[in-house]
């Protein structure tokens, strides 16, 4: 009897201390959000924003790269269009332009279904998601968390960390920031097309 006291209190410490580092995560993921809404809203330079936001990303996800890509106006091609990378990760940004699509169809099949894309280990895409699976792996990608961004009911892009090593599977930091960037990006956009 006393040695499942101590079982059960143990379990209770252990449960303890995992929800007070989940609660903790949750308060870090709110504080990051504010400070990424802020640069969003205040940066005079969009691409400094969003460079910045992406930096706070990686970090935050202890990731090897964060980014944006964005659909063409045509909704053919997909072009990754902002990266961060951590020390020591080889840029991608300059080989992800004018991506067909439908190499990412699956993708966007699941944005449109789910919102978010999540990839534990890509080595579980290889048989059924081949073309993604030769995209990712040349990369050294392992792992990937992604979220759509979407505009009147259309994935216009999406916002991702690569190799994550914290929160893994918590997609609500990207998927809050998504809203926040999108909305930026069209108000930007509106405001350029006035001063054409």
């Amino acid at each position: 009897m006393g040695g499942q006291t101590c079982t059960i209190r143990n379990s209770s410490w252990y449960y303890r201390k995992g929800r007070c580092k989940s609660i903790a995560e949750k308060l870090e993921i709110k504080e990051l959000l504010v400070g990424c809404i802020k640069h969003l809203i205040t940066e005079s330079n969009f691409s400094d924003a969003v460079n910045l936001v992406l930096t706070n990303i990686g970090k935050f996800h202890k990731a090897d790269r964060a980014y944006v890509f964005e659909v063409s106006e045509d909704r053919t091609k997909v072009t990754n269009t902002y990266e961060w990378c951590n020390e020591g990760v080889d840029e991608q940004k300059q080989a992800l332009t004018n991506l067909d699509i439908n190499e990412l169809k699956n993708w966007f099949l699941l944005f449109e279904q789910k919102g978010f894309v999540i990839i534990d280990d890509i080595e579980n895409i290889k048989e059924e998601q081949p073309i993604e699976y030769e995209i990712l792996k040349p990369q050294k990608i392992e792992s990937l968390m992604t979220s759509s961004l979407k505009q009147d009911d259309k994935v216009v892009g999406f916002i991702g960390v690569d190799n994550p090593h914290k929160a893994v599977g918590d997609t609500s930091l990207l998927t809050s920031l998504s809203y926040f960037l999108l909305t930026e990006m069209k108000k930007r956009k509106v405001s350029s097309t006035c001063l054409l």
